[in-house]
């Protein structure tokens, strides 16, 4: 028997309430050349059970049972048990478009050098809907491009479920996602970035993704700021060993949004003690590193990154009143 052309990998951890709207998003495709990892982290209501009523009701659907672990465990479970040519990660409370798996199927036969395709992807916050990284700057008959001009192109990198990537990346290259870190995501999407040389353009909305309140997504809290500081600290480690010298340039754009995600969620405590401490112990740092970065930021990006050295405060009223 063949192997699938696409792995689709679903975490699965207390979203009884989303999780049939997920599955149905699936299985219901026209496209059929799939197979479902729905792994169970361990979750503590009725969601281990519904997975094995859906692998009952579709042999396409396996089930992973395993102690909790985080999304980014949950995630590197489902990549090592994977057995299609390409690995997509869909979260457990979000949905697919209708022509999704055809439209990604499409372009991944359209060109077999293809090591990742990037999607368009649909927020959807309070019942609003917006997308999210507009892919509409690249012309409509240009799909392939090298992971340099996408960078240089500023359309939003995160987050991981944008990607459908080729299995060999992960086996190649040993990337997993980084467990015991928040906001694992940006981290392994800049690992994975530098992998692909060559990126398929899907510019259809094909994911939406729903924010929920309450989420690690919509959530500040100061735990969020060490976490990514963590995070910065071993994507420099990464840099050193894996990022050539003459891709160092726009790789180091990408950077910059671990400097945007940490002061956006540090905002509610500028006024406060936890960001005074978080400061001293962080603040020379991070000044040195965005000192380091700013020669490869582009546009509104090298702006800000001078107006984070002469206050950090003020650039962090500055990008959340923006995003909110």
């Amino acid at each position: 028997m063949n192997n699938p052309l696409l792995s689709i990998i679903v975490p699965v951890y207390k979203v009884e309430k989303f999780l049939g709207d997920c599955i149905t998003s699936i299985i219901n495709q026209k496209f059929c050349d799939f197979e479902v990892i729905l792994v169970d982290d361990g979750s503590p209501d009725n969601c281990p059970r519904l997975c094995d009523e859906w692998a009952a009701k579709d042999k396409r659907i396996k089930v992973i049972h395993k102690a909790n672990g985080g999304l980014s465990d949950a995630r590197n479970c489902g990549i090592d048990a994977a057995t299609g040519d390409y690995v997509w990660f869909v979260d457990s409370d979000d949905v697919i478009t209708p022509n999704a798996l055809t439209n990604i199927a499409e372009i991944i036969k359209s060109n077999n050098t293809i090591e990742a395709v990037a999607c368009q992807i649909i927020e959807r916050k309070d019942g609003q809907n917006r997308i999210l990284g507009d892919m509409s700057i690249w012309k409509s008959d240009q799909s392939v491009i090298s992971n340099a001009d996408y960078v240089e192109s500023v359309v939003s990198i995160l987050p991981s479920v944008r990607y459908v990537v080729k299995r060999s990346i992960f086996t190649d290259n040993n990337l997993r996602f980084i467990v015991g870190v928040l906001h694992e995501d940006i981290p392994f999407c800049h690992m994975l970035i530098n992998f692909t040389k060559s990126i398929g353009l899907l510019q259809e909305p094909t994911y939406v993704y729903r924010i929920r309140g309450g989420s690690i997504t919509t959530t500040s809290n100061i735990e969020s700021c060490y976490s990514l500081v963590k995070s910065l600290k071993k994507i420099n480690e990464f840099i050193d060993t894996n990022v050539s010298v003459k891709d160092q340039s726009w790789f180091l754009n990408m950077i910059y949004d671990y400097f945007y995600e940490i002061f956006l969620r540090i905002y509610p405590y500028i006024d406060k003690t936890e960001y005074g401490l978080f400061m001293s112990r962080n603040g020379s740092y991070l000044k040195k590193e965005f000192t380091k970065i700013r020669p490869h930021l582009k546009g509104k990006r090298k702006i800000l990154s001078y107006l984070f050295n002469l206050s950090p405060k003020f650039y962090s009223r500055l990008i959340y009143f923006k995003r909110n």
